[in-house]
């Protein structure tokens, strides 16, 4: 490339630039100035951060330019001018600069908290960026300036996060996937330090991010805190399908672990015992809801292997989903006796209710899906009903409701994890020898498999791309049982 002689004056608020050079080094000079000057605006909103486009045109002669910037809202999308018309004569071009005099306020919304890192941000819009394969949202930004932005330079471990800590501000790694770590960023009030134990109460799903990876990721500054769990909702994804014969091979740990459906019975004589002969302990583990709130505390990774993509949710919101499944899923008992089309308009899925969405307890426990009667019931009180009992009914499960149904995966989530906590121990001892290739593939039970409720189940396996390959060692920290299936949604 050719040398360029590049003189800047700044008089007021406009850049005159006087370029010598070649023709197409002048316009890479032009255009390089317009990127800049958009970048170094401020936003004539202070409480928001907006959008700046540079656009650059001819002047009157052949060897004039004119710069001119528009801003618009990110929030409204309403477009505004926010630049000046500037003249130049090449080699002279006049971009208008806007010197930032405002302080930042605080966004109320605190899903743009990479906006505390800046003074009245401006987002150019129509610059070239790197890639995001992966979704990434924030702002990318370098680990060395985000920390001295944020005036967050200690790192320590708490709660299961890794967190750089300031005095009045902290940077809280959320989650680690493909070579990119998403950070959320909170800020004090002014005056009032932030201590370490708030980051839990701003990042409840975050894991733990290994601290090693920092130096060779990328690094992105923004999470979206109020979000619309779609488990158990009507437009939900249910038909899950199979993963395909990827049951797991020999010579991992986990290889020898079923899952088997409790068989229900049907006796001929109804038993009841008295409280005089129930011990508390027996009486307390009946009670339909805390046997659903021990889920609670368990973490679900929803593997998709068709799309390469996951959901990290609560054990609740994973009962619910697999609940309510189970009253459409082509696998599901349901269906293949064509009731799933009445039992679907019976059930009362999550919805908007009183200025909030419903939880997943709400739902679980509401009296009108608990009542929603699944199959036929079977009470064999003479001979000829026993008979007909063991030629073979006409249910799996005789005389079930959906919260027969809610109880037998509440079992089996609490079967898988006490498996994959027995697996984890074992891994420690073969990783180095016979799973060299670990973090390739991720290792759960099938989606279709569940909802099928066959008496044994064998885990599955997937192979994980290089840009999924995090998801293992996510659920891995996160201690989250894995349930692999195919269209999500």
């Amino acid at each position: 490339m050719s040398p360029a002689k590049v003189e800047l004056h700044i008089q007021a608020n406009t850049l005159r630039a006087s370029i010598e050079s070649e023709p197409v080094v002048i316009v890479e000079v032009v255009e390089v100035l317009a990127w800049l000057g958009a970048a170094c605006r401020a936003s004539p909103d202070v409480d928001h951060p907006v959008y700046c486009s540079p656009a650059v045109e001819e002047g009157d002669t052949a060897a004039q330019f004119r710069v001119t910037f528009n801003t618009r809202n990110i929030r409204s999308g309403s477009d505004s001018s926010g630049g000046r018309l500037a003249e130049g004569h090449p080699p002279d071009i006049d971009v208008p600069v806007l010197m930032p005099t405002t302080t930042l306020t605080e966004p109320a919304d605190l899903s743009h908290c990479w906006t505390w890192l800046v003074r009245n941000p401006v987002v150019v819009e129509g610059y070239p960026v790197l890639r995001r394969s992966n979704g990434e949202k924030g702002l990318e930004i370098d680990l060395g300036l985000m920390t001295e932005l944020a005036k967050a330079h200690r790192m320590v471990t708490f709660d299961d996060l890794l967190i750089l800590n300031g005095l009045c501000s902290m940077l809280v790694a959320v989650a680690e996937d493909a070579g990119s770590v998403i950070w959320h960023y909170i800020l004090g009030s002014i005056g009032r330090p932030v201590l370490l134990n708030e980051a839990r109460e701003h990042c409840k799903q975050a894991a733990l991010v290994n601290a090693s990876s920092l130096l060779r990721s990328r690094h992105f500054v923004g999470l979206t805190t109020s979000s619309i769990v779609l488990t158990g909702t009507k437009h939900a994804s249910y038909d899950v399908g199979f993963t395909g014969p990827n049951f797991m091979l020999t010579g991992y740990a986990v290889k020898d672990l079923t899952v088997g459906f409790s068989k229900i019975f049907a006796m001929s004589a109804k038993l009841v015992p008295g409280h005089k002969d129930t011990r508390f302990t027996h009486s307390k583990a009946e009670c339909y809801e805390l046997q659903i709130g021990y889920v609670k505390s368990t973490r679900v990774l929803f593997y998709d292997v068709r799309e390469d993509r996951a959901w990290l949710v609560n054990g609740l919101d994973a009962l619910l989903h697999l609940s309510r499944a189970y009253l459409s899923s082509p696998y599901a008992e349901p269906a293949e006796n064509d009731l799933h089309t009445h039992l679907i308009e019976q059930f009362q899925h999550r919805d908007f209710v009183k200025g909030r969405w419903q939880t997943a307890h709400e739902v679980l426990c509401n009296p009108k899906n608990l009542k929603i009667r699944i199959g036929h019931t079977y009470e064999p009180d003479n001979e000829a009903s026993s008979a007909a009992l063991e030629e073979g009914p006409q249910s799996t499960l005789p005389g079930m409701h959906f919260k027969d149904v809610v109880s037998n995966f509440c079992e089996i989530m609490r079967e898988i994890k006490a498996h994959n906590e027995d697996a984890r121990r074992r891994d420690a001892e073969q990783i180095a020898t016979k799973r060299p290739f670990a973090s390739q593939q991720i290792v759960g039970f099938g989606f279709a498999d569940i909802m099928s409720m066959q008496q044994t189940m064998q885990p599955r396996f997937a192979k994980l791309k290089s840009s999924a390959q995090s998801w293992m060692k996510v659920a891995s920290q996160a201690g989250a049982i894995n349930i692999l299936g195919s269209g999500f949604g």
